[in-house]
Parts: C-alpha cells; structure tokens; sequence
C-alpha cells in the first residue's frame, strides 16, 4: 500500500471515528474527562518538574557553567567547616578566579535572597528582594540589559565605591511601568544610595532557581548594604571564623573536562587553605582545618535550595498521578470493551464483505488515540491552571519565592507522548477482543434481528 492509499484510509478512519463519538455523546464525554484528568495531572507535575530540576538556566551555554560549591545550599555559617564545602568566603572565591586557568571566568552570588526596606526617589520605604553579586556576573551568564547596562568587572572600583543596581525585567514592568526614564533612579538602602544604570534582559531571574530578585547589587557594596559585618576581608591571625556565604559558578574553556578542572581547583584550594590559617595553630587543629574541600557540579540548572526534598515530593505526586492514569485507561478500556460488544454485529457484516481484521484493529485504534487526543488537549487546560495551584501548595509562602511552570515545548512534547501512550494502552485489548469475532454466528444474530423487526 503506496503511501497516498494510506493516507486515504486514515483520513476515512478518522472520519467514522468522530461519526461514533457524534452518536454516542455520553460515551465520548465520560472518556474524555475521565483521561483528561489524568492526563493533565501528568502535566501538571511534569511541567512542575521541568521549570524546577530539568529547565536550563536562559543564559548563554549554560552547558559550559559549573558551580564550585553545593547548589542545594544556601544562607550563611561562620566556623570552620571540615569535608566538602557548601559555599565559599569572598577572599576565597578572588583567589580562585585569579589563579585558576581551566575556566574564562568565574562569577560569585550570594546563596540567599535578600530583603530589603528602600526608598526609591525618595518616596517612601517600600520592600524589594535582591542579591548581592561579583561585578562579572552577568557577563560571565552573558546575560545583557533590556535597556541601559549591566556592570562589569571595570565597575570594581573597591569596597562602597560601585554604586549601582541592575532591576530585574518583571519588576522594572510592575514598578516603574518600564518606563526608560528609570534609568538613574536613586534608590536608597540604609545610608547608602544606588543608582540604576540598566535592566536585565527579559526572562532572567537569576541563576538560583525558584527565586525571583527585584534587583542585583555589586558585591563590593556588602558593608554599606549589609551594615554590621565586613563579608570582604578576613585575617584569621585574628579570628579562625571564616564567613560562608558564596555560590561561585565558572564557566569552563573551550575542551576542558569536569574533570581536569577539578584536579586545579583541588590544588588551589588546598594552597588557598594553607595559607589562609596560621603558622602558629596546633597541630590537632590545622590538620582538621586542611580537611576542606570543594566538587565541581553541573550548573546548567542552577542553583536550588532544598532540590533534594523538592524532587522527592514531586516523585511521589508523579507517582500517584500515573496511578490516577491508569484507572483512567482502564475505565475507558471496560467502555470500549462494552461499546465492542455492542458492535459484536457490525464487525461481522464488515468482515464478511472482505474487510480484514489488521484493518478494523487500525479503525479501533484510531478512535482510542482520537478519545485520548481530546482528552490530552482538555488536559493541557487542566494543567495550566494546576501547575500554578501546585507551585503555591509545594513553595508555600516562602518570601520571594517564584517558579515559573509553563507549557513549553518539553512539557508539550511529554503531553503527546503520554497522549499517543495511552490511547494505545488502553485501545489495544479493546481493539483485539471486539475485533475477534465468528462471521457465521455474528451472520445468524443479524438475521434474527432483521426477521424478528419485520414481524
């Protein structure tokens, strides 16, 4: 059969196809809902699961990006930590990127968000949430602005002396009603004033997933932004208590492996440790100071505080919601198994004229793949609306939290996969146990019933 022939036939198969579902509405409707529900659970979930684990991070090749300290971390500790390191001191990330020359750079960002009370142009104070950040952090992202500029490595004049603040896209909307003119806006955060000198391209939200900063400041202002405490400078002659509280990311050249970055950055490490603590502690004391390390990980997804407990949550919903499916598929395979019977004569007058039983296993699969097509499209619509409850259930309340779960291309192309599945799980009994039928007997039931409507 040439391919114009088979064309011709599935066109005529799907037009007998919505024949029977016109004729039986009850049927169709029941099916659909009870597949879209399952179908859009999947969805839902899956789209969840995308934006959170799966999605990479809309910068420039972010196949290229590693992240030196744990990207499950956040907040900051003071101490002497012992074994692999979550996140790293500021004198610690200079020196690495100073010496290290398996990567073209490498960016520091705080591990958390920050909140705080400013004044914008003087009106009154007002809460935003921002993160403190290396001057070469949007380059190293090659993240650009929407309008103005970002700051760069050439902004680091040296502590309290870069000035700016790059908004992010959705609050220059929602706030200045992106407006250019809010280009140079003073902000004011304690006894300091910002400028803002650009806004960060449209769909950047950072590199820590979840998070949804209003505004990113140069690192170097951390005395003025966070009084109290210089984060900057250490000297542990002083005080042992180093403070962490740094995710640093490194982009890898052109060629070089995971691998070969981590044998450098173990041998820079170690270096930075010993010559960082001094000479004069006990023995006891040093050696377990020298029991620090760092491993690189993949950064392609960002950074996520509490990844592990959220992929486990999102596992077991997974979980239920395929159980959901297949009651779904089995429901709608006992009414195609009853709708077969019903047509136990049908099937046998077709067989009989020379219709082969391959070609109405085609004709019923169809119809299933049809039912669950319509149920697929009615599930993305549940799905869109469940993803978002689901965001706020598994979040919370947390400040500043914001994950964004849409129905991209992966997401759509899961929901056609599941779609073709289980239209095919549940048709194929159906399909194989109506189209088995005996032509003599099917014949003789026909005939009866045609004698007796005449009497």
């Amino acid at each position: 059969m040439n391919l114009s022939s088979l064309a011709e036939t599935f066109f005529k198969d799907l037009l007998y196809a919505v024949r029977q579902f016109i004729r039986n509405p009850v049927f169709t409707v029941v099916a659909v809902a009870s597949l879209a529900i399952g179908i859009g659970a999947n969805t839902a979930i899956f789209s969840v699961m995308n934006a959170a684990l799966l999605k990479s991070l809309p910068v420039r090749d972010p196949k290229e990006l590693v992240i030196l300290t744990n990207p499950n971390a956040s907040g900051r500790s003071s101490g002497m930590n012992t074994g692999e390191r979550s996140l790293m001191t500021y004198a610690e990330f200079t020196q690495l990127r100073d010496h290290a020359t398996t990567f073209s750079g490498m960016c520091a960002a705080e591990s958390q968000l920050d909140r705080w009370d400013v004044r914008i142009a003087g009106a009154a104070q007002e809460p935003v949430h921002g993160r403190l950040v290396s001057e070469e952090y949007f380059s190293l992202l090659g993240v650009g602005p929407a309008i103005g500029r970002v700051f760069t490595r050439h902004d680091a004049k040296g502590p309290g002396q870069d000035p700016y603040v790059v908004i992010s896209y959705d609050y220059w909307q929602q706030r200045f009603g992106g407006r250019s003119s809010v280009l140079g806006t003073p902000i004011q955060a304690y006894a300091t004033t910002l400028t803002v000198i650009g806004v960060a391209q449209p769909g950047f939200r950072g590199e820590s997933v979840g998070e949804k900063p209003d505004l990113w400041i140069p690192m170097l202002m951390q005395p003025q932004i966070m009084p109290g405490r210089d984060y900057l400078h250490e000297d542990l002659s002083q005080n042992l208590e180093k403070v962490m509280w740094l995710h640093v990311f490194g982009r890898l050249k052109p060629g070089v492996t995971m691998a070969r970055a981590q044998t450098e950055i173990d041998v820079l490490f170690k270096g930075i440790i010993e010559a960082g603590y001094p000479a004069t502690l006990d023995p006891e004391t040093r050696k377990e100071a020298m029991d620090q390390h760092l491993k690189l990980h993949d950064a392609r997804t960002g950074a996520f505080n509490g990844r592990t407990g959220f992929a486990q949550q999102l596992l077991v919903l997974l979980g239920a919601s395929i159980v959901v499916l297949l009651i779904a598929c089995i429901n709608v395979a006992n009414l195609l198994l009853a709708r077969a019977t019903a047509r136990y004569k049908e099937v046998g007058v077709r067989l009989s004229i020379g219709a082969s039983r391959a070609r109405l296993v085609r004709q019923f699969l169809t119809e299933s793949v049809m039912l669950s097509l319509l149920g697929g499209v009615v599930g993305l619509f549940l799905a869109w609306g469940g993803a978002r409850v689901l965001v706020v259930l598994l979040t919370g309340s947390r400040d500043g939290s914001h994950l964004a779960a849409t129905l991209d291309l992966r997401v759509l192309a899961f929901t056609v996969g599941v779609t073709f599945l289980t239209g095919m799980v549940f048709g194929l009994v159906p399909a194989l146990r109506g189209t088995r039928v005996d032509v003599n007997d099917s014949l003789r039931d026909s005939g009866r019933g045609v004698a007796g409507g005449a009497g």
